[in-house]
């Protein structure tokens, strides 16, 4: 498991929230799913903290900070491809083989 934090920052408070929620949207894959070579059985959306940075004359930054737990582990992926050269062979199930 992982806590991930993303940060967000913006010029607005509306581009903020915007940005905010397109980015719970994008933490809320279907799972289990695999990216890469690692298998993603569980992300939970935990804790969001809303601050402003408001510099008076300046234009403020409005910053968001989002807390996930990311369950995963990693897998190996089948392609279903294999690499074969001569004399080798594959192996099935009933035990026969396939000599190449």
């Amino acid at each position: 498991m992982a806590r991930v934090q993303v940060t967000i920052l913006a010029e607005t408070a509306t581009e903020a929230m915007t940005m905010a929620e397109l980015m719970r949207e994008a933490m809320s894959p279907t799972l289990p799913a695999i990216y890469n070579t690692i298998y993603v059985s569980n992300i939970a959306f935990l804790d969001e903290q809303i601050l402003i940075d408001d510099d008076g004359n300046e234009l403020g930054v409005f910053y968001i900070a989002q807390d996930y737990n990311v369950h995963f582990n990693n897998a190996i992926v089948s392609t279903g491809n294999l690499l074969l050269e001569d004399g080798d062979f594959v192996l099935l199930e009933n035990g026969d083989k396939i000599i190449l």
